[in-house]
């Protein structure tokens, strides 16, 4: 249930831990940052005597105030309602859809349906046809493109009712033009992915000679059109395996440029001879149940499976897995490891072991929620073409509890970990199993992309039917304080409101909206933490329509008007004409808007929302590559990397003052590269542009020409500067090492950092004449593959290099902090408190004294959870993740990272920043003002603060 994920390392939550990720996905096109689709023309925000169909009117697609960028024009309708015009009924569903299109080009502006449109589903119920087509582009697919043709069946006549979706008119690519190679293409792909998992550190993955387990492997998928812009050209590909720290699996959908291999998107691909018999079972509750189960007649023994829920004119197998000697990579590498097999019984009355596992639980709710889909919808499994279901139960954590689960999007499958002291296996409450499942049918029918809005939404419509169902089972009224919840009977001693892991009764709105950075730690863009927003909006709705109706409207709203990149106010927009196009009227329609007003969700939500304590520098500087996101900040000016809201377009680099007296400007050049990681020592600014070499730029900050300070064929990573020193890492794609490199003004050419240990040098920064970088000591197999992380030190001005600290078997360290008079850092030395929490040592290297010290311990009360630090020459301010405290309540705002201030002995100063939003990557400016990325707004923001602000209202103390 929790998506895959990487630091130099960042440990993923636990879900006893953090239990708001505990019901993730994958959606086969869950993806980070999904192009925005065209803005509709949508049913009137609140006035109920507005008209309620929306028009056949083009619109562009919307971008957040502020945003440069914007996402590829199209002059395609987003939405047209209210059709009915006849189409051909003696062809097949498909080409009835394209030939309409065909008869309409000035109305959609697709100018050959025919060639730019490929079926990629068909979904026929009670004489309703659904026909989704994708854009290609010269036989490349464009991504998260699709259009939606609405139709209608009357005997001998076919009829158009309506279109939706995103199609780009403005497209113009070269789909000819030279890419990198395969091999490349994988090495960038695999370096993105560790980058993802600890944004601001290194992460110990992936390095030739390692074990197997902490491999990463690649799958190429082909070409894709990027829809930023004109377009651009990039490459797909998967990347799998297993985070070294947590044990828990990662799935990435990579895109990287064709020709320059610069990462534009990342996203988590995880979202969860016989005879027939009827069996019997314990549910974990302790309620008896009938299960149908297969006799084997020669071995006598009884397998759980389930093929009596076979409809024509395929066969549906449901099949239970014991998986009970399988763990999560090992479930995440293969689907179905070699030697697993379904829950095997002597007996038709099944054990008390396979209910304790939650193995009975999984098997008959699987057929209950098969029912429910094939009932009320007339849907056949979750493809509605008749799939198999199956579920592995007991999945371990390296052997170890595991408090899990999650829909497959790879292998079509849900994954349930084996549970703990308090918590059942997550397969014992019904909702939760409906929730997984649901995933499958989103991802046959919307796909929608599982980050930032599109992605809460995946959340939400999957717990609105994991919720519908239980509450259909049980009979429970809606009025009940315990209807809403979702996975609140999962829990062994906690009430069902304590054990939720949601509630779709919570209240939350618009107000409460968090765009969180893209990364591993901060829930995908907020999929969890909004999906209340919508999903207690369509609770409402049900709690007032009735489950039939409002059951019947938000299916059809899922199944044939979202398309992949959905928002919010498609979603109103798609339930207000999926109730007009089943006559809907009056207050059952006015209970509709006034369900979405009630959550905030109304025309333009998006422009209320507004920053804290702080000074907003530059807004919506777009989602982003995590990495490419950080600012930095010196001598009064900032300088941050920008992209449009989606994070398609290429990076471009911006500088203004930290005190908000100017306009910011953008300093790199517009030449279709990506350009990012910007830094400045407050007199120019140096950053990395990837094209088809990597070049190190440079500017003043003041303003004048740009200058190329190096250019590489291997990829760079971190840059720093000072002066005149400019410092980098780069990878050798020879050695397949990260090497540290250092230039100084008047040099002809860079220095390489030597040292004579085996294994990269990384993530290098600059302060003086010194440079601190991260040194991976990788083990050989005659030391049993051991490693080490730490800290270096070297001094350009007389060669010589101090080991600032190393710690063996350290799963991950952050990027070095320098100032005069010392290096400090973090590293996670693999100490796991008693919830699963996972904390960071700081430490710090006086160069006076010669002496490295322990400033905060991880595993003290006191420990903390670092993502990134800065340091100046009298303090240090640290992001640091939600403690353990925050996770024992309902999604909040406290979930998110926050920027504490400590002294250079470790002591503690209060909050940096009383914002509500995440706060990530702070970079230290004059005196105590600081500059980072705050979350405050539905996109990422660059913002400033000067003081410490001490103990917020309601914020808790720092720790786990």
């Amino acid at each position: 249930m929790h998506p895959r994920s990487s630091r130099v390392s960042r440990r993923a939550r636990d879900p006893l831990a953090a239990r708001t990720f505990a019901l993730v996905t994958t959606a086969a096109v869950l993806a980070a940052a999904a192009p925005a689709a065209a803005a509709q023309a949508e049913p009137a925000d609140d006035a109920d005597t507005a008209p309620d169909t929306a028009t056949d009117t083009a619109a562009a697609a919307p971008t957040a105030p502020g945003d440069p960028l914007p996402t590829a024009r199209t002059d395609t309708p987003a939405l047209v309602d209210g059709l009915s015009e006849r189409a051909e009924a003696d062809v097949a569903p498909d080409d009835a859809a394209v030939a309409h299109l065909e008869q309409h080009v000035d109305r959609y502006a697709i100018d050959d349906p025919g060639a730019d449109l490929v079926t990629t589903g068909v979904t026929e119920a009670a004489g309703r046809e659904t026909v989704r087509l994708d854009q290609s582009y010269e036989g490349v697919p464009v991504f998260g493109a699709q259009y939606v043709v609405r139709m209608e069946t009357d005997g001998d006549e076919r009829t158009v009712t309506g279109t939706s979706g995103s199609y780009y008119t403005d497209l113009d690519v070269d789909t000819t033009q030279q890419t990198m190679s395969a091999d490349e293409a994988a090495v960038r792909a695999v370096r993105a992915v560790q980058r993802s998992l600890s944004p601001d550190g290194v992460v110990a993955l992936g390095v030739s000679g390692a074990p197997t387990e902490r491999e990463l492997r690649t799958t190429d998928n082909g070409l894709v059109i990027m829809p930023t812009g004109d377009g651009v050209l990039a490459r797909h590909l998967s990347v799998r395996g297993v985070r070294p720290d947590t044990g828990t699996p990662i799935l990435q959908e990579v895109y990287l440029d064709a020709v320059s291999g610069t990462p534009l998107l990342q996203y988590s691909g995880i979202q969860s001879g016989t005879t027939d018999v009827t069996g019997t079972g314990s549910l974990i509750n302790g309620e008896t149940v009938d299960v149908p189960l297969q006799h084997d007649d020669e071995t006598g023994t009884y397998i759980m499976r389930d093929t009596t829920r076979s409809t024509a004119p395929g066969r549906t197998d449901i099949v239970t897995w014991d998986a009970t000697d399988v763990t999560a990579w090992q479930a995440q590498y293969y689907g179905k490891p070699e030697g697993m097999r379904p829950f095997i019984s002597d007996s038709a009355t099944l054990g008390q072991e396979v209910t304790d596992v939650g193995g009975v639980d999984a098997h008959w709710a699987a057929g209950k929620v098969h029912d429910y889909y094939l009932d009320h919808h007339g849907r056949d499994s979750l493809d509605d073409a008749g799939m198999d279901i199956d579920s592995l139960v007991g999945v371990t954590r390296r052997g170890n509890p595991w408090v899990n689960a999650y829909w497959d999007t790879e292998f079509q499958q849900m994954v349930y970990g084996s549970g703990n002291d308090e918590y059942r296996s997550l397969a014992s409450d019904l909702d939760v199993v409906g929730h997984e499942m649901t995933h499958g049918v989103i991802q046959h029918t919307a796909n929608l992309v599982y980050i930032g809005q599109s992605g809460a939404l995946n959340e939400a419509f999957a717990d609105y039917f994991g919720n519908a169902i239980d509450v259909e089972y049980t009979g429970e009224e809606m009025s009940d304080p315990d209807a809403s919840l979702v996975g609140g009977d999962l829990c062994r001693t906690l009430s069902p409101a304590e054990c939720a892991l949601r509630d779709l009764d919570d209240g939350a709105s618009t107000e409460d909206f968090q765009s969180l950075p893209v990364t591993s730690i901060a829930d995908f863009g907020g999929v969890h933490i909004n999906s209340t927003i919508v999903g207690g909006a369509l609770w409402d709705l049900r709690e007032t329509l009735g489950g039939e109706l409002a059951d019947a409207i938000v299916y059809r709203a899922l199944t044939e008007y979202l398309t992949p990149t959905s928002d919010f106010t498609d979603a109103r927009a798609a339930v207000l004409a999926a109730a007009e196009s089943m006559g809907v009227k009056g207050k059952e329609r006015a209970a509709i808007r006034k369900a979405f007003r009630a959550h905030g969700i109304v025309r333009g939500w998006e422009d209320t929302l507004a920053g804290h304590d702080v000074t907003r520098l530059l807004d919506s500087v777009g989602p982003g590559y995590p990495v490419n996101l950080q600012p930095s900040a010196d001598g009064g000016w900032f300088a941050a990397p920008r992209t449009n809201v989606d994070g398609t377009a290429p990076m471009s680099i911006w500088v203004g003052r930290t005190d908000g007296k100017d306009t910011p400007r953008q300093v790199s050049p517009d030449d279709g590269r990506a350009h990012i990681r910007p830094v400045t020592d407050g007199e120019r600014v140096i950053w990395l542009a990837e094209g088809e070499t990597s070049q190190i730029l440079s500017t003043p900050v003041s303003g004048g020409p740009v200058s190329v300070l190096y250019e590489s064929g291997n990829p760079i990573g971190t840059l720093g500067l000072d002066g005149d020193l400019v410092t980098w890492s780069e990878y050798d794609m020879e050695e397949g090492l990260d090497v540290v490199y250092y230039l100084r003004d008047g040099d002809t050419s860079p220095q390489r950092v030597e040292h004579d240990w085996f294994g990269p040098a990384m993530a290098p920064v600059a302060h003086g004449d010194r440079i601190a970088y991260v040194r991976y000591d990788v083990g050989l197999p005659e030391n049993d593959y051991t490693w080490a992380l730490g800290v270096e030190v070297l001094d350009t001005s007389t060669g010589e290099t101090v080991l600032a600290g190393r710690d063996e078997l350290a799963e991950s360290i952050l990027t070095p902090a320098l100032n005069s008079t010392g290096v400090y850092w973090g590293a996670d030395l693999d100490w796991e408190s008693e919830h699963g929490w996972v904390n960071t040592s700081i430490r710090g290297y006086d160069f006076a004294t010669g002496k490295s010290e322990l400033l905060i311990d991880e595993t003290t009360a006191d420990g903390i959870r670092a993502l990134s630090l800065t340091a100046s020459e009298d303090m240090l301010t640290v992001s640091v993740d939600a403690p353990v405290e925050a996770f024992q309540q309902p999604p909040s705002n406290a979930m998110l990272p926050k920027l504490y201030r400590f002294g250079l002995d470790g002591a503690p100063l209060g909050r940096a920043s009383c914002s509500a939003g995440g706060q990530m990557f702070p970079a230290f400016d004059e005196g105590s003002r600081i500059v980072w990325i705050d979350t405050y707004a539905t996109t990422n923001a660059v913002v400033a603060g000067d003081r410490p602000r001490g103990r917020c209202m309601g914020s808790p103390k720092p720790r786990p």
